[in-house]
């Protein structure tokens, strides 16, 4: 178990990293990589030839920062499963963004939650209406909100039933193709702002010159 929670580690720094590189890549503009090489700063060479041609690193980059994020979620869904599969109510009360993966899978498996009030969990727990929250930092409200759901198995079938329904919103099947959605609509805002670019004379020589 502990091997996996590592590579979870190793996969969350690996994205971060390349994603602050992604970042570095994207501010970046040829003509100061340019520059940077006149004025001899180390390694300004490879940063040029990075920014002669940005989409085939880039692209390289977005897949690597993608595989790490879907594959740490789907390491953190396993250890979820492993360790919170028997256990009738499953608390989540820590920020960190892949605890948001063990809150979903516990909702997928059909165990009532038990969640701080922070505003994600919040969201995804409809504000309460399908799982139990107490104010977050608040160990008396979690302990009493805690012993009121194991006393209550009724209430306990009710959101686990409840979450079970309206968590298919967030599988895969629908999730990617929202994410598509999001990426074609960009491509098609990038062609109209490509097709008003060669209209418009002036900004086409701007942009060949800048090109150039």
């Amino acid at each position: 178990m502990i091997w996996l929670w590592v590579l979870v580690g190793f996969l969350v720094i690996l994205g971060s990293v390349l994603a602050i590189a992604e970042a570095s890549l994207t501010r970046m503009t040829r003509v100061r990589a340019l520059a940077l090489v006149e004025e001899g700063r180390r390694n300004a060479v490879v940063l040029e030839r990075l920014e002669s041609d940005p989409p085939r690193f880039l692209n390289a980059i977005y897949l690597t920062v993608m595989l790490c994020q879907n594959g740490s979620a789907i390491i953190v869904a396993i250890i979820a499963e492993q360790t919170y599969g028997g256990l009738g109510v499953t608390i989540v009360s820590v920020v960190f963004t892949l605890l948001y993966f063990v809150l979903v899978e516990a909702m997928s498996a059909g165990a009532p939650v038990l969640a701080s009030d922070l505003g994600a969990f919040r969201r995804v727990l409809a504000d309460g209406s399908l799982g139990v929250l107490f104010p977050a930092g608040d160990a008396d409200a979690l302990a009493e909100s805690l012993l009121g759901l194991l006393d209550a198995p009724a209430e306990r079938a009710r959101l686990a039933q409840a979450a079970s329904h309206a968590v298919r919103r967030y599988d895969w099947s629908r999730v990617a193709g929202e994410v598509l959605a999001v990426y074609e609509t960009v491509r098609l805002g990038a062609e109209r702002v490509g097709a008003r670019v060669g209209e418009d004379v002036a900004s086409r020589r701007l942009l060949t010159r800048w090109r150039g």
